[in-house]
């Protein structure tokens, strides 16, 4: 007779996955480490940057990176056609999280707008603006990613003899 089942139950294992992929798992978890970690790189930013405009740039980049890096490792643990509605829900959380680190900034007096202190009539101008462009920055970046990962997709059902699906089926 085939043993399908264990004769003892010690002999199940439960395998976790590691720490970063649970957080990548979880919307709210990874789109909240996103704005409060992009609030903090802004404020050193503002606080540090040389008065070099292209240094200044390099260093926005970095913040869009993040942001768009987490939505990606969040993004890819989904079907795409989950990614309709994750995208903008990730955008908006991450919005609200990086609006809400920058209010508790903002009491403690350490928020910058340029590199004077922000006050609370600067912080409240500026709510909506920064709700919409989260959103909308995420949501395109998913419809691109979206299409890239649908062209290798099909690229790789037309050719699986290419030199990417036997990468790919090296792992």
């Amino acid at each position: 007779m085939a043993a399908f089942f264990p004769r003892h139950s010690v002999d199940w294992h439960l395998e976790e996955p590691p720490f970063i992929r649970r957080l990548t798992l979880s919307l709210a978890a990874t789109a909240v480490v996103a704005g409060v970690v992009v609030r903090l790189y802004r404020l050193a930013v503002l606080t540090y940057s040389p008065s070099n405009i292209w240094a200044f740039l390099i260093m926005t980049a970095g913040g869009v990176i993040l942001v768009l890096g987490l939505a990606t490792a969040h993004l890819g643990n989904f079907p795409v056609r989950h990614w309709l509605w994750r995208a903008p829900a990730f955008g908006a959380i991450e919005a609200i999280a990086f609006v809400a680190t920058g209010a508790l900034l903002l009491a403690a007096g350490v928020e910058r707008v340029g590199t004077e202190l922000m006050h609370w009539h600067d912080w409240s101008a500026d709510l909506l603006t920064v709700l919409l462009r989260h959103i909308v920055t995420v949501s395109i970046f998913a419809a691109v990613l979206a299409g890239v990962v649908q062209i290798v997709r099909r690229y790789l059902i037309r050719h699986p003899d290419s030199a990417i699906s036997e990468a790919l089926s090296d792992t």
